[in-house]
């Protein structure tokens, strides 16, 4: 699983909404004080959005970043222009610069 390679290497986890493994799965499997973020991506069912973002609130996820492109599987285009993401970190989130930051 991908969460266990990224706390092998310290590298920070993105969990995408649309995932092929459950949510709770991936919190699960994470060790010790690893880094995990939800990534959102904004669609017409706020209430459904609302439910995961509350959801993610209650586990240890440290950050969440909204996603406003288009939502469709297998469809990752480099460089979209359309694309518009927004990282949103609690107030009082200690956030060091990484190892693996640019």
């Amino acid at each position: 699983m991908v969460t266990r390679a990224a706390g092998r290497h310290g590298v920070i986890q993105m969990i995408p909404t649309l995932s092929s493994c459950n949510f709770d799965e991936i919190i699960d499997a994470k060790k010790g004080d690893q880094i995990q973020w939800l990534q959102l991506y904004v669609s017409r069912g706020r209430g459904v959005m609302k439910g995961v973002v509350q959801h993610a609130e209650k586990t240890v996820c440290k950050g969440l970043f909204i996603t406003v492109d288009a939502q469709q599987l297998g469809r990752r285009e480099k460089g979209n222009p359309l694309a518009l993401y927004i990282l949103i970190v609690p107030p009082n989130a200690k956030l060091d610069r990484h190892p693996h930051q640019v």
